[in-house]
């Protein structure tokens, strides 16, 4: 495996991870927008290095080469991990390991239940004839990888990948990526956004975040109507940043909305430790997005909780005014 790292070491870590004959570079977008404020990491996963040749052995190895990266390099910490169909798989394993804390975990079409053997052997033949044609750079099959696969400009890569890739390195990932998964229950602080598109070869995803979101609660599950498997983060890239970029905006503007409420809330003078002010409590553009961040609440609260004492002192002096007249 090697790591592509990009930006301030120093800062919070966002890690990508691709997907099965699909080169690190697809994440171009994603890393320009995030160098900018993060430091990220892009794996090229094992059998999919351009440069030399290297064996896969398990979804669970390449977990754990990223997560000993981490551990090195981040004090363990990753503030975003994100995973494409078979990285979306390595990424769901490497965020239940232990000694490494992830804060927000996105899964696009992420295969996290098995399929039948004969389907992994099917797979495994068409996949097997692709590369071998791919080698021998097959017009036919160049043609239909920029019409289903990726945009040509990823062309050059691919091919890198299909000369180096091995045969037997192919068979063991399907085997291995297309078996039971061990759902585990995160941290509710931990943030799942599970991402999958509508048509056929989505099935498997989309029953995989339905599980996710079942055995943590925090999952939120967006599906692209008409969309296959990968294509949004292939084909429509910058979207795929919007996306992901719009749930992290989300994410904090709802917590800073729970954090304003424990904290500004008032009732007659003292402090509410639950609820909110219906007032303040309103949504709009059918998201849940508070009117106010958390320092324009807590200023709100404060001037209104100060009017009121001030109301308060003003009637007893009225009232102490009538008492002495009689």
């Amino acid at each position: 495996m090697i790591f592509h790292t990009f930006g301030d070491k120093k800062k919070k870590a966002v890690i990508f991870i691709h997907g099965l004959l699909t080169p690190w570079q697809i994440w171009k977008k994603s890393i320009e927008h995030f160098e900018k404020n993060y430091f990220v990491i892009v794996p090229e996963l094992d059998s999919h290095t351009e440069q030399e040749k290297s064996s896969f052995q398990s979804v669970e190895k390449e977990a754990k080469q990223i997560k000993d990266f981490v551990i090195k390099n981040c004090d363990g910490k990753i503030f975003m991990l994100c995973g494409l169909s078979m990285g979306g798989r390595i990424a769901a394993t490497t965020a239940a390991l232990s000694d490494i804390d992830v804060e927000n975990l996105v899964l696009d079409g992420a295969p996290l239940f098995p399929l039948p053997k004969l389907m992994i052997n099917i797979m495994a033949k068409n996949y097997i004839g692709i590369i071998r044609k791919s080698k021998k750079r097959n017009p036919k099959v160049l043609k239909n990888f920029t019409k289903y696969f990726m945009p040509e400009n990823f062309l050059d890569a691919f091919l890198k990948i299909a000369d180096n890739i091995e045969e037997d390195s192919l068979n063991k990932i399907l085997s291995e990526v297309f078996v039971p998964f061990e759902f585990k229950k995160y941290d509710s602080v931990k943030k799942i956004f599970f991402m999958h598109g509508t048509k056929s070869n989505e099935i498997l995803a989309k029953k995989s975040a339905v599980k996710m979101k079942e055995i943590n609660p925090q999952t939120e599950i967006k599906s692209y109507e008409g969309y296959a498997h990968a294509q949004l983060a292939c084909f429509e890239s910058e979207k795929w940043l919007m996306e992901v970029s719009e749930w992290l905006k989300n994410k904090r503007m709802r917590s800073d909305w729970r954090y304003g409420n424990v904290l500004c809330g008032f009732r007659k003078g003292k402090e509410k430790t639950r609820g909110h002010s219906r007032a303040f409590g309103r949504t709009y553009d059918g998201k849940r997005k508070s009117f106010f961040a958390r320092g324009s609440l807590q200023k709100i609260f404060e001037r209104l909780h100060g009017l009121h004492v001030q109301q308060k002192k003003q009637n007893a002096r009225r009232i102490r005014h009538k008492t002495d007249g009689i």
